[in-house]
């Protein structure tokens, strides 16, 4: 998406039923990523509750600190 011209950008937010929804989850996804050195994701037709992803990431850096 950085690389997109603002032109692209534009359309691609039109072509997205939800794009309001969905580009701030890219976003936030992309930078999770980066930071973690993955460069793959699988998407799943089923969404996970943010309680449980809140967990698994609390419960890691747990261990790492032990």
């Amino acid at each position: 998406m950085e690389q997109l011209s603002d032109t692209d950008f534009e359309g691609l937010k039109r072509s997205l039923d939800k794009a309001s929804k969905i580009l701030p989850g890219m976003v936030f996804l992309d930078y999770i990523m980066g930071r973690s050195g993955h460069d793959q994701v699988l998407i799943s037709d089923a969404e996970l509750p943010v309680g449980l992803i809140v967990e698994y990431f609390k419960s890691r850096a747990g261990a790492v600190a032990h």
